[in-house]
């Protein structure tokens, strides 16, 4: 939901996406925007939508679904989500910090080897897949402010997880994984305290 009642859908194929604007039941409009894949909008106080793109890219929408701006993350960590499995979060706090929590799943291992894998083989595939878990801050001209690895590699070494959408309260940004709840400093990423729940 954005400001004044509006209702926002984002659908994508393998080409692009598009944003369907609606309010009190009725369509307003539809737009063609840069291919989204696995994040969810942020909404501002302002009403701007913010977004990641699946080619790196900070996107900004206004309240009526046009492009206010695009920018380009300057993180190699974010990977071309056409060709990955990967999940984004996005939030932005009222001083206008965008935080993006990237859960990402790369087979391109498993998809450049599996014909080498007999049978046997086979139900270990998921060894050669790599997680990822990292939480992000950027400017809003795109710029990276701080970077936050909770876990990496394959499926017999990540030990950490974190998921859910980042929330922002007094510069403290809390984020759920593996039974906890994660205290992050929200000016330098560094963990401030895990509670179990």
């Amino acid at each position: 939901f954005g400001l004044d009642n509006i209702v926002y859908v984002i659908t994508s194929n393998s080409l692009n996406s598009n944003i369907i604007i609606f309010k009190d039941g009725n369509l307003v409009d539809n737009r063609t925007i840069p291919f989204i894949s696995g994040s969810n909008p942020a909404i501002s106080d302002e009403g701007l939508l913010y977004l990641v793109s699946a080619n790196h890219e900070l996107v900004i929408l206004n309240f009526d679904g046009s492009i206010n701006q695009v920018h380009y993350i300057d993180d190699g960590a974010i990977v071309n989500s056409k060709d990955q499995n990967i999940q984004i979060s996005v939030s932005i706090d009222s001083e206008g910090t965008v935080y993006v929590l990237n859960y990402m799943r790369s087979g391109k291992f498993v998809a450049d080897h599996w014909r080498y894998l007999d049978d046997f083989d086979v139900w270990a595939a998921d060894h050669y897949i790599f997680y990822y878990y990292i939480l992000n801050a950027y400017y809003q001209n795109g710029t990276r402010k701080w970077t936050h690895t909770f876990s990496s590699g394959n499926h017999s070494e990540f030990k950490e997880y974190v998921s859910g959408t980042p929330t922002v309260y007094n510069n403290v940004l809390y984020i759920t994984g593996n039974d906890n709840l994660i205290a992050v400093n929200a000016s330098n990423g560094a963990i401030l305290w895990k509670i179990p729940i």
